[in-house]
């Protein structure tokens, strides 16, 4: 059983090397620079999880095959003591004649079994050597996963920056408001100062109805000496009139 890289894990790696290529250039839209990049880590966090998956397989898959070999090891011991039963069945019947021939025979199964677990120890050195090149792939996918890990606090990041970056566009609306307020003030400033100038023209236009009342008295005045100026010219008529009577009063 040989473990063979899927392509989508070559992929991821070539992913990040230019992923940290492409982060080293001077970009003049960081941000869709960065958004590419955050759909890029979402396929690449599909991988993973597809490498997660497979990751759960292998481990399954050890499992069996120690299961496997434990069945192996079993089914070697059932039938090393299937021959064994036999031969010792053999060997009673002839132990009385062939003492010398059940010697060797004990050492030929010694030797027997010694190839057996050579073979067995064989096997075992290649079982080891795979395991050793997955406990290397194993702790490859430890490290990609870690690297991903550390993409997904970045994507938290930007995520967070997005939100940052939408707060700073309210700021700026808001600071867009109070510059308008800040002209709304300055008008009711000047709406103030021009109240203030129509209370004093009120008041002016007051003072000229009172400077047109006086200016009526003083013509009715004017009148009034006018009718004085001819009451006195009557009344000297009147004493002319009466000194007339008085002269014409002497002559009779």
């Amino acid at each position: 059983m040989t473990y063979k890289k899927t392509g989508s894990a070559q992929q991821c790696l070539q992913d990040v090397i230019n992923l940290f290529s492409f982060h080293s250039l001077r970009q003049t839209s960081w941000l869709e620079g960065l958004f590419t990049d955050v759909l890029w880590l979402e396929r690449l966090f599909t991988d993973v999880l597809w490498l997660e998956r497979l990751l759960t397989d292998v481990l399954w898959l050890e499992g069996l095959f120690t299961n496997v070999l434990w069945v192996e090891r079993l089914f070697t011991d059932v039938l090393w003591l299937e021959r064994l039963f036999t031969d010792v069945l053999s060997l009673e019947r002839l132990f009385t004649d062939v003492l010398w021939l059940e010697r060797l025979f004990t050492d030929v199964l010694w030797l027997e079994r010694l190839l057996t677990d050579v073979l067995w120890l064989e096997k075992l050195f290649t079982d080891v050597l795979w395991l050793e090149g997955l406990f290397t792939d194993v702790l490859w996918l430890e490290r990609l996963l870690t690297d991903v890990l550390w993409l997904e606090r970045l994507f938290t990041d930007v995520l967070w920056l997005e939100r940052l970056f939408t707060d700073v566009l309210w700021l700026e609306r808001l600071f867009t408001d109070v510059l308008w307020l800040e002209g709304l003030f300055t008008d009711v400033l000047w709406l103030e100062r021009l109240l203030t100038d129509v209370l004093w023209l009120e008041r002016l236009f007051t003072d000229v109805l009172w400077l047109e009342g006086l200016f009526t008295d003083v013509l009715w005045l004017e009148r009034l000496f006018t009718d004085v100026l001819w009451l006195e010219g009557l009344f000297t008529d009147v004493l002319w009139l009466e000194r007339r009577g008085c002269l014409l009063m002497s002559f009779r």
